[in-house]
């Protein structure tokens, strides 16, 4: 299987989470399973952001998506990620190693890191953005 068309979403990008473009972009999308990227997750107000971690005690947890290469310009727009001008780019879209998918051990999955600064965003220390949303939602 193909990596270029595995796509590992944290936060606005997994279906169901009330953002009805992303419902429509992957649409039909197969989901490979939930796993875990090394990293922190950051709220950003409307939305997550991710960034990588070195440390194996930071998890960002998400669903892998196979999703079909047509939908990489629109997730693309719609994540703010500019292929030829990184610097503009809200977000940036690379390859990393998720863990923890049922019956695998690691797959390589594109994901969008936040391009941003976090040091004013509260980082969200369980690294689930659906719990958290839960959890806000019934406070």
């Amino acid at each position: 299987m193909a990596s270029d068309n595995f796509l590992f979403a944290y936060g606005s990008l997994i279906t169901g989470t009330g953002v009805a473009a992303i419902d429509m972009i992957i649409a039909g999308a197969d989901v490979v399973g939930r796993g875990y990227i090394h990293g922190q997750l950051f709220d950003l107000g409307a939305y997550p952001g991710a960034i990588l971690s070195k440390s194996p005690a930071d998890k960002v947890f998400g669903i892998v998506h196979r999703i079909e290469a047509r939908a990489w310009p629109e997730l693309d727009a719609f994540e703010g990620f500019h292929e030829n001008a990184p610097a503009r780019s809200e977000f940036l879209r690379r390859k990393t190693q998720v863990h923890g998918i049922e019956g695998r051990t690691t797959l390589q999955a594109w994901i969008y890191l936040y391009n941003g600064r976090t040091h004013r965003a509260k980082r969200i220390l369980t690294g689930d953005y659906l719990e958290f949303l839960k959890m806000h939602r019934e406070a």
